[in-house]
């Protein structure tokens, strides 16, 4: 699937074929719990991002999110569709509580920056 992979990649004229590679790649690696699955999807997004509409990049955004409340399988897993990982993502979400916020630089205080 690797090798499918950077043949698309290379074949992709233009950022919007590179964002459909990226993203589609993402989503098999996904769906069968595979590490990089992530990075995949994350590079699909932020090369996407000029052709989604708002409420199109809201809904990646927080898809993505959730997808990466997932574990990766220790092996190859069996392929799972989307509607049944984000209930496992939605299932980890509240066994682990909220995902941790980023912390801020300086004091949350300084209203002048």
């Amino acid at each position: 699937m690797a090798a499918d992979y950077e043949v698309l990649l290379a074949g992709a004229r233009d950022d919007r074929a590179r964002a459909l590679v990226e993203l589609v790649y993402g989503q098999l690696l996904v769906a069968r719990k595979r590490p990089g699955a992530l990075a995949h999807l994350e590079a699909g997004f932020r090369l996407a991002r000029p052709w989604l509409s708002a409420q199109e990049y809201l809904a990646v955004m927080r898809r993505h999110q959730q997808l990466g409340r997932l574990y990766p399988a220790a092996g190859t897993a069996p392929p799972r569709t989307l509607e049944a990982l984000l209930i496992e993502a939605l299932t980890i979400a509240r066994l682990e509580g909220p995902a941790p916020r980023r912390s801020r630089p300086g004091n949350p205080a300084d209203t002048t920056g």
